[in-house]
């Protein structure tokens, strides 16, 4: 449904040229959720520009629906954009800005009048339809955005960072709404965020992007449980990581020549132990150094001859360990990720 091959974006000129994508290559599946998702600067936006045709390439085509639309200008690739700060008119109503797509199209009276009825529904916005959007909550605001980007029946639907904007507890309820409407409509989405959280939970399949590059891409189970190289791993969730010589010998079995060892704290086993409890047995001794509470479970924090480590434990099973405690980690040889 959507394809960019060879995709390359340099911004500026001679000393002051800053390459944004580096040849970058995608093939996202008809009615894909597919999220970009890296830091601040590594071009994903960019590259959704690229494909909404707000931004043109210095390399490489985009392809939506099989057509090539490199050339093409936005409103002629069939694709609708949701955006960070929802981009309503001010001037116009729920109902118009709604409509405002149809109306750009020229779509007869009645058809608009059944999108309109259909949208305000699905949407839950009745009630809201003569209010501007100023008058609307934040999530509000997202659903008549969504809505009125889904009224013109889009091949692709391209969002932009769209529920960072709102608070914590809005944006998880936003988030839910967005899989239900990915479940109901069918729609092809490209999604940018820089939220792992929002990725792992909406995505089919996740690129993460560095630097102009895609590092790895993947289903959201597979990348979280065993990220292909290093820096996804470091990236995505919290992850514990041993180095070199830090890491006791017990612990390396047949790594080979791999120089760093990495586990996800919900995989490190704690147990009381003797602070100098000797790293042949396995284990490696650790002081519980802070314990952070977040509410489903506490993340303990634990200092190493290896490095602060962290690990998970239940809520109970916390409240016995006092600041200082010496204890013993357990790294599962089926857990370890070597890099």
């Amino acid at each position: 449904m959507i394809e960019v091959k060879g995709i390359g974006k340099t911004f500026g000129k001679g000393a002051a040229a800053v390459p944004v994508l580096r040849e970058i290559d995608l093939a996202i599946a008809e009615g894909e959720f597919f999220c970009l998702l890296g830091p601040s600067g590594c071009g994903k936006t960019t590259l959704l520009r690229v494909v909404a045709g707000l931004e043109k390439p210095d390399a490489g085509r985009v392809m939506v629906g099989g057509k090539d639309v490199t050339d093409a200008e936005p409103h002629k690739r069939g694709c609708a954009l949701v955006f960070q700060n929802y981009a309503l008119w001010p001037h116009l109503t729920v109902t118009e800005n709604i409509a405002y797509g149809l109306e750009a199209q020229r779509r007869a009276k009645a058809e608009i009048g059944a999108v309109l009825g259909q949208s305000l529904q699905t949407y839950q916005l009745r009630g809201l339809e003569a209010r501007y959007p100023h008058e609307l909550s934040g999530g509000q605001q997202q659903r008549v955005a969504l809505a009125r980007a889904m009224a013109i029946a889009p091949h692709a639907v391209l969002m932009d960072e769209p529920l960072s904007n709102l608070d914590a507890a809005l944006r998880k309820s936003m988030r839910r709404e967005l899989m239900e409407f990915h479940r109901r409509a069918g729609n092809t989405i490209l999604y940018v965020t820089h939220d792992q959280e929002e990725a792992l939970a909406l995505s089919d399949r996740i690129a993460v992007m560095m630097a102009g590059r895609i590092l790895e891409l993947g289903k959201p189970a597979d990348l979280y449980a065993r990220p292909r190289n290093l820096e996804t791993a470091l990236f995505l969730g919290d992850m514990n990581a041993m180095r070199g010589d830090a890491i006791p010998a017990a612990l390396r079995g047949s790594s080979g020549p791999a120089e760093t060892l990495c586990i996800r704290p919900e995989n490190v086993r704690v147990r009381a132990g003797s602070a100098d409890l000797d790293p042949a047995t396995g284990f490696l001794a650790g002081t519980l150094a802070f314990k952070e509470f977040l509410g489903t479970h506490v993340t303990l924090g634990l200092e190493t001859p290896a490095g602060r480590m962290l690990a998970r434990a239940g809520i109970k099973e916390a409240e016995a360990l006092p600041a200082g405690s010496p204890l013993a980690l357990e790294f599962p040889p089926e857990h370890r990720l070597w890099y």
